[in-house]
């Protein structure tokens, strides 16, 4: 099925406009209520018109199965042959019904974590950044690549376009034990898509991965974001407000886009929970970029076993059979992803784009869009 870029299933919003929190006497102070309630009350809106326009360039049968993915049943009998999906009410309540019920959140630039209710659920240090490949010595007598970007924080195979690309949506079924395995309690499962400014002028620009993390103990995922390599994940942690795992086996769309017009990273997973029912998380990030960094963005897709300070060895493995990738260009069109837009972006000798790491350790099948990719390192 070919259509742009899909927003996805309860829903977990961050940003609009940029949000600053005051500072008084050297300290960040969260926002009004009411300011909070309101960017989130205009982010809902935009985000079912947003769904509404997705459908308005499907065809018939394209839009039923978009429909289906967000758990909306159609009634054929309430779409006239000459009638648009865009201006159908029904769809459009029922869009609204899903943001409605969703888990919204929002988050300021000083690392500010609201729920819809304007309360403050969590507290990110923006400043606090995973350790770069670069300054850690420990590769100097590593087994694995130091040439490669990050190939001390684990086992990847990493596919990332060409610059040009500002989203990319992939559907997958989330593995379940034994297709992911990973054991060791310091070895996390990651399966996610990101967006970077990345180019030789860009070697450290700014970079938002977003995707699903595996709980060997719980065989489940739970969402997760990085802004700029930020250690904590902006999702609350032990709140009501918390969102259910999701449920291993089940079917995910899994999206992170740049939204050009609102200055906005955005990311949407839509997919079934640990009880059974359809859940849709959104998350959007308020972060203007120059006309330099927008022409140089990139988009990947990752599938991953992360562990910190990483220099071979076993540390599990994990298969997943991706049913579709798309990515979305600058001007907005949409397109598979190929392997004759994956680059390696590498400057300086050091790669910072497509990759495989270990390379003994990655396996892939199929076309690049619908491939199974395996990342296995038992007996390494």
């Amino acid at each position: 099925m070919k259509k742009h870029l899909a927003i996805a299933g309860l829903a977990l919003i961050i940003g609009m406009a940029p949000l600053t929190s005051v500072k008084a006497e050297g300290s960040a102070v969260p926002l009004d209520k009411e300011i909070i309630k309101q960017q989130i009350d205009k982010d809902r809106i935009d985000q079912v018109n947003y769904h509404l326009n997705e459908l308005a360039h499907l065809n018939k049968t394209d839009q039923n199965d978009y429909l289906s993915e967000f758990g909306i049943k159609v009634n054929k009998k309430s779409i006239s042959a000459s009638e648009s999906t865009y201006n159908n009410e029904s769809l459009k309540d029922e869009f609204e019904n899903i943001l409605d019920n969703a888990y919204i959140y929002t988050m300021d630039d000083n690392g500010f974590v609201y729920d819809k209710n304007g309360e403050v659920v969590n507290e990110i240090d923006l400043n606090k950044k995973e350790e770069g490949v670069e300054n850690n010595i420990a590769l100097q007598r590593a087994t694995i690549d130091p040439n490669i970007l990050g190939s001390n924080s684990g086992a990847f195979a990493r596919q990332v376009t060409a610059t040009g690309y500002k989203g990319i949506r992939t559907t997958f079924t989330l593995p379940s034990y034994p297709a992911i395995n990973a054991p060791n309690g310091s070895v996390a499962g990651y399966l996610y898509n990101g967006i970077d400014v990345l180019s030789s002028s860009y070697l450290s620009g700014f970079k938002l991965e977003a995707g699903l993390q595996y709980s060997q103990a719980q065989n489940s995922y739970t969402a997760v974001i990085h802004p700029q390599s930020t250690l904590q994940n902006p999702i609350p942690d032990g709140s009501t407000s918390v969102p259910p795992r999701y449920k291993a086996g089940t079917n995910v769309i899994s999206n992170v886009f740049y939204d050009t017009t609102t200055s906005r990273f955005k990311y949407f997973v839509n997919g079934t929970n640990v009880n059974g029912t359809n859940q849709y998380l959104l998350f959007t990030y308020s972060k203007p970029l120059s006309s330099s960094e927008v022409s140089n963005l990139v988009v990947k897709r990752v599938t991953a076993l992360a562990k910190e300070n990483y220099s071979g060895g076993d540390i599990g493995k994990v298969t997943v059979n991706y049913s579709g990738t798309e990515v979305t260009r600058i001007d907005g069109s949409t397109t598979d992803l190929t392997q004759g837009i994956l680059s390696s972006h590498t400057y300086n000798g050091k790669t910072f784009g497509t990759c495989d790491t270990p390379s003994g350790a990655i396996s892939k099948s199929g076309s690049v869009p619908y491939q199974t990719v395996t990342v296995n390192t038992v007996g390494f």
